[in-house]
């Protein structure tokens, strides 16, 4: 173990491997989407001047130049922000134009309080705001705040500080996300480890590891060594742990991760299936089904109890998959009802094979292999991530 300013014990073989990850300081480069994809899906007009790139996706430097510069409207900004942490566009729609959204980041465009008194404010914000939860409110922490020393809590580096630490400041929930009652003490902490550890392989390399670096570093690629380090750890933990949780907790109420979890799950007449559960639904239902027969994403009938009308609206795209019915439902204009009639099961459409219907819900989830559903959670991630 790794003593760490007497506050936290760094375990040594994870430590290690974290360290020999990087023989040089990592570098982010561009990452997300474009902010125009944003705004246009929110129907927000585009402003006429070029002085904010909307068309490409950005750098996580150049992120924070435009978020705090006081030029940018906010909206622009938060767009901007949100599209390159590739925020679920329903959930930009449905923050974008909260005035408590504007609040928080005009506070925090010239705060000088603490990260933990700024991260209080802005977790009661957030509680105001619809489809803004932990993992994206800590972004803004990080790019609007002046300083760069509030760092961004997600799932990566919850996990990474789960994975490092005999005891992280943070609790992570048994799907892999930052617990949504995240203390501003908690957050604090969290921000210190971090600083910590760069401290300590500042030490141990003699290179100019910061606070801001190392939180890049825990985070990782999605290719990346760290990263598979990640989501092999935490995939056999889950699985473990599978044992003592019930069928159903896969689908907590949680509204801050742009995740959807694809189970395993048999239909009665023995086809198999998977079953998508959209944990900012909340329902201890299923959502959707894919069909491993046909690749069809079938959905309830729209006048099933506890249809996902979220779900069907996020995946409703411009170039005319879904037509709109008189009833509001979303409905495909190919049918793939052969799999699941008599279900309660019709809405769908056929993509030809699962992997196909997997990468198109990539396009606007991070799919996830359920760690208490899936019976080989490693192996299915394994497959999801090479699709």
């Amino acid at each position: 173990m790794i003593n760490l300013n007497g506050q936290f014990l760094l375990k040594e073989n994870t430590y290690q491997k974290l360290r020999d990850n990087y023989n040089t300081l990592p570098h982010q480069g561009i990452v997300g989407r474009s902010a125009s994809s944003y705004l246009l899906y929110g129907k927000s007009s585009l402003p006429l001047d070029n002085k904010v790139n909307l068309v490409h996706a950005l750098s996580r430097e150049v992120v924070k130049g435009i978020c705090i510069d006081p030029n940018v409207p906010v909206k622009i900004a938060y767009a901007v922000a949100m599209a390159w942490g590739g925020q679920r566009y329903d959930h930009f729609a449905s923050s974008a134009n909260s005035p408590v959204l504007h609040g928080l980041l005009e506070y925090l465009r010239t705060s000088q309080n603490s990260r933990r008194v700024d991260f209080e404010r802005a977790k009661e914000d957030a509680s105001k705001i619809k489809g803004l939860g932990i993992s994206f409110f800590t972004k803004l922490l990080y790019f609007f705040r002046p300083s760069s020393d509030a760092y961004i809590l997600d799932q990566w580096t919850a996990k990474a500080l789960d994975a490092l630490l005999v005891e992280s400041p943070v609790n992570v929930t048994a799907v892999g996300l930052p617990d949504p009652k995240t203390t501003g003490l908690q957050y604090e902490k969290f921000c210190e480890v971090i600083d910590l550890i760069a401290l300590q392989l500042r030490n141990d390399t003699n290179l100019a590891w910061t606070g801001e670096i190392t939180e890049v570093a825990i985070f990782d690629r999605p290719n990346g060594k760290w990263r598979g380090y990640l989501k092999s750890v935490w995939n056999v933990d889950g699985a473990k742990r599978s044992g003592e949780m019930k069928r159903g907790d896969c689908m907590p109420a949680i509204a801050d991760d742009n995740s959807l979890f694809l189970c395993q799950n048999r239909m009665p007449d023995g086809m198999g299936i998977r079953e998508m559960h959209d944990p900012n639904n909340g329902r201890a239902r299923n959502n959707a089904f894919i069909c491993n027969r046909h690749g069809c994403i079938d959905f309830k009938r729209p006048e099933a109890p506890g249809i996902d009308r979220d779900l069907l609206e996020e995946l409703k795209t411009p170039d005319g998959q879904w037509r709109e019915l008189s009833s509001g439902i979303p409905y495909a204009s190919k049918g793939a009802t052969h799999c699941t009639g008599g279900t309660g099961y019709v809405c769908g459409i056929d993509f030809g094979s699962i992997d196909n219907a997997i990468r198109y819900l990539k396009t606007f989830f991070s799919i996830v292999a359920c760690p208490v559903c899936d019976p080989d959670p490693v192996a299915s991630q394994k497959w999801i991530d090479s699709l």
